[in-house]
């Protein structure tokens, strides 16, 4: 069978001399593995450089019911990226994004809503001009929200430390995280950035050690409530980067 949809690449590798095997986030059907015949040739019309991690693509596939990998029959790139392979933190940031994505996207069935955040925030990172340093903050409580665990924002006086076993916030401190001092502070950034449009989450001022130390806190808070979360290789780099 036939299947159009568009689809998000998370990861390529070289399966022959001339082929590709990727993983790809699709709206139609969720996630898909699918052998891209002959794209390594000098003569393909279509190179590898279009199936790179997060590009967005139109293609069309054949499916078969439990086939494993399955192959693509023709492919296009949606949307031509104008920032992120040029800009050293937005190629960070994307490279941070995708594995996230790998290590959280596991459905093989349709989720359109889910897919629509994702494409839309790969776009939304390609295109805005502001700083994205609160970027992966924002995007990592955005996700949460399709895999249930999104926090609730009962943020108060009374209520000053953000309890990671709950996702909700408490008045017992939080002694878990690497620097006991910063629970208010790191609890007061994490309310505001809750629910906010990307924009004003861009703008948020944090200092940089507080945006390292609240970063740590939601990759512990993913993995807390995921199972096989497991750590994160780019975080490290990201930080640097971000610095």
């Amino acid at each position: 069978m036939l299947q159009k949809t568009r689809g998000i690449v998370l990861k390529s590798v070289k399966y022959s001399e001339t082929s590709l095997i990727c993983k790809v986030f699709t709206e139609a059907m969720g996630m898909r593995s699918y052998m891209i015949s002959g794209v390594r040739s000098t003569k393909s019309v279509n190179k590898p450089a279009l199936l790179q991690p997060l590009s967005l693509l139109d293609m069309v596939a054949y499916e078969r019911t439990k086939k494993k990998i399955n192959r693509l029959k023709e492919f296009k790139l949606s949307t031509v990226f104008q920032t992120i392979p040029f800009d050293i933190l937005k190629s960070t940031t994307g490279l941070f994004v995708t594995e996230i994505l790998s290590k959280t996207l596991k459905e093989e069935s349709a989720n359109i809503p889910l897919f629509t955040l994702v494409h839309d925030q790969i776009l939304f990172l390609d295109e805005t001009k502001e700083n994205i340093a609160n970027f992966p903050i924002y995007f990592l409580l955005e996700l949460s929200r399709h895999l249930g665990i999104y926090p609730d924002n009962n943020y108060s006086e009374e209520r000053p430390n953000f309890d990671m076993d709950n996702g909700r916030f408490t008045s017992e401190p939080l002694s878990f995280l690497e620097n006991p001092a910063k629970h208010g502070t790191l609890s007061r950034h994490l309310s505001f950035i809750l629910g906010q449009s990307p924009e004003t989450a861009l703008n948020y001022k944090i200092l940089g050690e507080d945006r390292r130390l609240l970063l740590t806190l939601l990759l512990q808070y993913y993995e807390c409530h995921l199972p096989n979360f497991g750590d994160i290789q780019s975080v490290g780099i990201l930080q640097e980067v971000l610095s």
